[in-house]
């Protein structure tokens, strides 16, 4: 499944406390390139087209 991209939009202030972000970073690098965890603000920085696309 080389082309399914998973997003995980987090709207709160917990994302960047400490374990929670420590906990999303190994998520996102057991499966680089595929999995992305954001808040809404995020969102324009890390989820781009040339991402979306790869």
């Amino acid at each position: 499944m080389p082309h399914i991209k998973v997003i995980y939009v987090n709207d709160g202030p917990g994302l960047l406390l400490g374990s929670m972000w420590n906990d999303y970073a190994y998520i996102e690098d057991q499966w680089p390139d595929r999995v992305k965890v954001v808040t809404l603000r995020m969102v324009p920085d890390r989820i781009t087209s040339e991402w979306l696309r790869s």
